[in-house]
């Protein structure tokens, strides 16, 4: 009788793992099954990234470069410099470096605008600042964010305060990307990497605005802000032409 009982408890058991044994099959080639794509997929990134890293270092062949100084509505060219301050950015392919004057307030511009980049020359790098500890003539004393206004879409900038031997300088500087401007790095090396993938180039240029200061910024500040809104479509024009030429 015990053996009788005991029969159903056995066969309910056996029942039980023959149910679950095609169960535990299945998920353990579902698991299998996952492990493999997502290891497929590692080492295909890993071999596909080299030769992506590579092709966005490729040089580029690119027309000659020739960029227009801008002409600014209400604003004259002056003939000598505000300072003799320069940013030092390495090897752009054009560069602009110019003073303008308008009712007693002047604003030097300074562009550099880079195409054709490879590793050892482009805009996006370390050894591109305002101001480096080698030169020991000017310092950055203070850089905030800022913004002024454009149309509807505010301009993000760099706003810096250098010291050196002729005095302050109140400086705004921000990239410009295919067509976009931008303070930030890193967007702007997205839309350069997507640029390039689209076959579009990788021209690009910072722009620099600068006015002298002395304690206070207040007459700098409103010197850059009306030599910003007046300037800006010149400068967009001038950056937008420079590879046609």
């Amino acid at each position: 009788l015990l053996f009788w009982v005991g029969s159903f408890w056995r066969e309910d058991t056996d029942l039980e793992a023959t149910k679950i044994e095609p169960e535990s099959k299945v998920v353990a080639r579902a698991i299998y099954a996952r492990l493999f794509i997502a290891t497929f997929a590692a080492g295909a990134l890993i071999a596909f990234w080299p030769a992506y890293a590579s092709y966005l270092e490729q040089p580029l062949t690119a027309p000659l470069v020739h960029l227009a100084t801008p002409e600014v509505t209400g604003w004259q060219k002056a003939a000598a410099p505000i300072t003799n301050w320069q940013p030092h950015y390495l090897r752009p392919r054009a560069r602009i470096h110019q003073t303008y004057e308008k009712n007693g307030h002047s604003v030097g511009l300074f562009i550099g605008y880079y195409s054709n980049q490879t590793e050892d020359v482009k805009l996006i790098s370390s050894l591109n600042a305002l101001t480096v500890t080698e030169e020991n003539n000017w310092a950055t004393i203070r850089q905030i964010k800022a913004t002024f206004p454009h149309g509807n879409q505010p301009i993000s900038v760099h706003e810096s305060l250098l010291r050196g031997p002729e005095g302050r300088l109140l400086v705004w500087d921000w990239f410009w990307v295919e067509g976009h401007n931008t303070a930030n790095a890193i967007t702007t090396k997205l839309i350069h990497a997507r640029s390039r993938l689209a076959g579009h180039g990788d021209n690009a240029a910072v722009v620099i605005l600068f006015a002298r200061t002395g304690d206070r910024d207040q007459a700098a500040e409103a010197a850059l802000l009306e030599f910003s809104q007046d300037a800006l479509p010149a400068i967009e024009q001038s950056l937008n032409n420079a590879s046609l030429k």
